[in-house]
């Protein structure tokens, strides 16, 4: 697998971590990923990989390095040998939102020296304890965050003068919050504190509850649910193509992907930190060539912060899948449902909504 083991300075010492990146030469947009109370191991080394194989560089980190080496956990008995439980919730607790931030700022300047990350926003995702950590360096570093996710995070809206959700009014990164059903880490009320504070701080989000219990999504743990694991893959999937900027090397052609096939949208481009407007509509049947001025079905199209990843190999066609973050019609005609965060696909006829601050 294309991963390696790195070392990163901090004020507290030596953090190692590693670095997973796609097969492919080049450089992409960066993520941390927070691992659970269990730290890192085999499983999320795979669920790094699986990330960066969708076209990013993802740093996990060893969020443990301050205490040295640390015997692994079995997370399926864990929780029913009451020594071990002991064990993992003091090293979890060893940890403070405060030794994270000063950790989350020397990766960020660490990932900003590396060839294999692309621009300077990147992304975070976390998981247990580390959805907590994956939100507070939203808050904490706005201007380098650009998204951010938790998944069956705990403690993510309590009292404790830390709690991530009092950082919502610095936020500026989209935020992605995914809880656990009868999770007493992230119950009722802290959903609640939490909505209100991502609302009124006007920030970027969707909050949900998935129907599956604390420990979804990391295969290791014995309340791993495969629905809601694809499920949240797929959530982190839009999440990041709708707001990580790739640079490219390449010039590249952008299209549209609907019901009726993939078209190519206007001449090759070469897609940056810049956005680029391009114009779609239904192949001409009769030549087989984009023809916008005779399509039956039009519409202006323009991808967010140019939120765009290659496909293919070298010497085929790149294609991009782009996040749509504004599509106007030229003319009424019947519609379907609305969308939401939709990536790659647009149904034709369509309109398309994304309704800031959506809770469910």
């Amino acid at each position: 697998m294309p991963h390696h083991g790195v070392s990163i300075a901090t004020p507290d010492g030596t953090c190692d971590a590693t670095l997973h990146t796609p097969g492919a030469a080049g450089s992409w947009p960066g993520v941390i990923m927070f691992p659970d109370a269990g730290g890192p191991r085999d499983t999320f080394r795979s669920m790094a990989q699986q990330l960066a194989d969708l076209g990013y560089a993802v740093l996990l980190p060893n969020v443990y390095y301050r205490l040295g080496h640390i015997e692994p956990f079995d997370l399926r008995t864990v929780f029913t040998d009451r020594t071990e439980r002991a064990r993992l919730q003091a090293l979890a607790t060893s940890l403070t939102e405060e030794d994270v931030a000063r950790d989350t700022k020397a990766m960020l300047d660490f990932l900003a020296t590396r060839p294999e990350v692309a621009g300077t926003r990147i992304g975070t995702t976390g998981y247990c304890m580390g959805g907590s950590f994956a939100l507070t360096a939203a808050g904490r570093f706005p201007e380098r965050v650009a998204a951010a996710a938790s998944f069956h995070g705990g403690q993510i809206a309590s009292t404790a003068p830390d709690s991530p959700h009092l950082l919502a009014g610095s936020m500026r990164a989209k935020v992605y919050v995914a809880g656990a059903e009868n999770d007493s880490s992230f119950d009722a009320e802290q959903f609640e504190r939490l909505s209100t504070a991502l609302t009124d701080a006007d920030v970027d989000h969707i909050l949900v509850t998935y129907p599956a219990a604390h420990g979804f999504a990391v295969p290791d743990n014995p309340t791993y649910d495969e629905g809601a694991a694809a499920r949240h893959w797929q959530a982190l999937e839009e999440l990041y193509a709708s707001t990580l900027a790739a640079d490219s090397n390449h010039d590249l052609q952008l299209v549209l992907i609907d019901g009726h096939g993939v078209h190519v949208v206007g001449q090759p481009v070469h897609l940056g930190d810049s956005d680029v407007d391009g114009e779609a509509a239904d192949e001409n049947p009769r030549s087989g060539r984009w023809n916008p001025r005779s399509a039956s079905t039009k519409a202006r199209i323009r991808p967010s912060r140019s939120a765009a990843r290659t496909t293919g190999s070298p010497g085929t066609r790149d294609v991009l899948r782009c996040h749509w973050s504004r599509i106007s019609r030229p003319r009424a005609r019947s519609h379907r449902r609305p969308v939401r965060n939709q990536v790659g696909t647009v149904p034709v006829p369509f309109t398309f909504t994304r309704p800031r601050g959506t809770s469910s």
